[in-house]
């Protein structure tokens, strides 16, 4: 599971081998520190003792730290986790040989193809009410279907070959996809299209803090399978960007974030803002356990029942071993 502290003045301590949470005139929490893979800290003025931290970290857990706007600060894990030599010189080289390319056609496929899922989702319930968004919907997501299969043209070239076709061919799916997902918003929902850091706008400004919740996930699934989140191929290098971080986080956008967002605002939900023009702690707090829901939902995973939340970290172990040994892998695609 995971644990978001979102409370001002909450304090995270340790009680023989569990993590409690103290809160003013509330019962504590406790958990199992074994059964806890992250803390998650989205809220100043938080008291964490070391000792928690330490077992945390000794069961194997990680905790990151959010700003306000879902946006990572830091991030906590053992130093063990970095002992694959092996694999990190491979990762390395696969910037400069086919393995790199290999690796993000990969990732690119899964992501266009759960924006494709996506749009036929929300096509499903709109095929009598709204039959004209319902066949937009369909076209816009076969559309989507093409450029992803049209990924597996480029090989045998190196990322700085190959970098300019992919992000065009990502960006032409994405504006494909927003474009349709802003056709089941209501129309009271101003949605510019797509805006990153500094949106002001009500939906991005949830999806940003969303996605905020997935990075902890997808960096302690890089530390954990031995990959270097800072070593990415798609997403440029630049000091201090965890580049590899951006890169796999693409896999899981769409079916953790999105559709649970989009679905909270056509059932009418509005988050709230504080005076700073920043989500207000019961509009976050909505979001995170939106998406921690989605998280523990149980899914089918390679024939198998399993927590959706687990499938991040096999696929990062498929990212690993692609990188290992030159061979991709068919990326998990959700149902609709």
């Amino acid at each position: 599971m995971e644990l978001v502290l979102t409370e001002y003045g909450a304090k995270l301590g340790k009680r023989g081998e569990c993590l409690v949470v103290k809160r003013s005139n509330q019962a504590d929490i406790e958990l199992v520190a074994e059964d806890v893979a992250t803390v998650t800290v989205i809220s100043r003025g938080i008291g964490i003792s070391s000792d928690a931290v330490e077992l945390l970290i000794q069961s194997g857990g990680s905790m990151a730290f959010l700003k306000p706007s879902g946006e990572p600060y830091a991030e906590v894990v053992s130093p063990l986790a970095n002992g694959r030599t092996a694999l990190r010189r491979a990762q390395l080289r696969a910037y400069d040989n086919h393995r790199g390319v290999l690796v993000i056609r990969c990732i690119l496929r899964g992501k266009l193809r759960n924006q494709g899922v996506n749009l036929r989702y929300f096509a499903k319930a709109r095929k009598k009410c709204a039959p004209d968004v319902y066949s937009e919907l369909r076209a816009r997501a076969a559309r989507i279907d093409a450029i992803s299969e049209s990924l597996s043209e480029i090989q045998n070239l190196t990322i700085e070959e190959a970098r300019t076709t992919l992000m065009n061919r990502e960006g032409r799916a994405a504006y494909v996809y927003w474009q349709g997902l802003a056709q089941i918003l209501p129309p009271s929902v101003e949605f510019p299209g797509r805006v990153r850091k500094g949106a002001s706008d009500p939906f991005n400004a949830c999806l940003n803090y969303a996605y905020g919740m997935l990075y902890p996930r997808v960096w302690g699934a890089l530390t954990s399978a031995g990959l270097d989140p800072y070593a990415g191929f798609l997403h440029a290098d630049r000091p201090n960007q965890p580049s590899m971080a951006f890169d796999v986080i693409e896999l899981f956008r769409a079916w953790f974030v999105d559709r649970p967002v989009a679905a909270l605002f056509t059932k009418q939900w509005r988050p709230e803002f504080d005076g700073a023009g920043v989500l207000a702690p019961a509009s976050r707090r909505r979001l995170a356990e939106r998406v921690l829901e989605r998280m523990e939902e149980r899914v089918d995973y390679r024939g198998r029942q399993t927590r959706a939340s687990d499938i991040i970290v096999a696929e990062v172990r498929q990212v690993a071993r692609a990188i290992e040994c030159g061979e991709g892998w068919e990326p998990y695609v959700a149902e609709w």
